[in-house]
Formats: C-alpha cells, sequence, structure tokens
C-alpha cells in the first residue's frame, strides 16, 4: 500500500502564528483534561465518561469566548480521537459497561479534582486558567 503526504506551505504573519499557537495549546489542553476526568471517573467510581457526556460539557463551556473563539469540529474531533484511543485500550466488557451514578447522584467527578480551573460557565469543566 502506498501512503501519500502532501505538505502545504503557510507564511503566516507574526498574529497567524500566535493564533495557531492559541489553537493547539486549547486542544491539548483539552485533550488532558478530557483524559484526566476519564481516568478518574474509572478510578474512583468505576464509571465510564462517554464522548456524548464530554460533547455535551464542551457545549456548556463554548459560552465563554475563548472557547467559542475557535471552531467547535476540532474540539469535538479532539475528544472523538480521545474516544478513539480509550476504545482501543480497554475491553469491550469495560467499554459497554453502563456507568452507575456515584454517591449524592454525581455522574463524574468534579472539575477540581483534575486541577485547577476558571469561573467561566459556572462550573464549567473545561474551563482554563
Amino acid at each position: 500500500m502506498t501512503i501519500r503526504t502532501r505538505s502545504f506551505r503557510a507564511y503566516l504573519s507574526a498574529a497567524g502564528h500566535r493564533n495557531l499557537d492559541d489553537r493547539f495549546r486549547q486542544l491539548m489542553w483539552l485533550w488532558n483534561r478530557a483524559l484526566c476526568k476519564r481516568r478518574q471517573a474509572w478510578d474512583r467510581d468505576e464509571m465510564s465518561v462517554s464522548l456524548y457526556d464530554q460533547c455535551k460539557e464542551l457545549t456548556i463551556t463554548r459560552e465563554d469566548p475563548e472557547w467559542s473563539r475557535f471552531a467547535v469540529g476540532m474540539q469535538r474531533s479532539t475528544l472523538k480521537r480521545l474516544d478513539d484511543a480509550f476504545g482501543a485500550l480497554y475491553p469491550r466488557s469495560i467499554r459497554r459497561r453502563a456507568a452507575r451514578p456515584a454517591a449524592g447522584g454525581q455522574r463524574s467527578p468534579s472539575a477540581s479534582q483534575c486541577g485547577p480551573s476558571g469561573a467561566a460557565g459556572a462550573g464549567s469543566f473545561w474551563t482554563a486558567t
């Protein structure tokens, strides 16, 4: 099988470089937070966090202008890639296990357990500081 690659040169201004750097930093931060949330949900309650749950939280978080300035498709695809990676790591029986609510009816760990978070979105999980 032949794999073809294409490369495109981008001649960006200083502002373009900052914008691209901000975008990649946000996606990296989103990946790390989503990964932390999934790990803690499993370690603490032996429950899985679905892609749907994380996309729902992302939608709420996008009310913050810092998160809505980039395309939602890129952010969702980051969560999708993480979900695919988790699907490849864990056996099918664990992935299909029904998520059971934690004590007090919470279905997921709080944001404070994955490190510092800001105040945008009234308790939004994804908010960066």
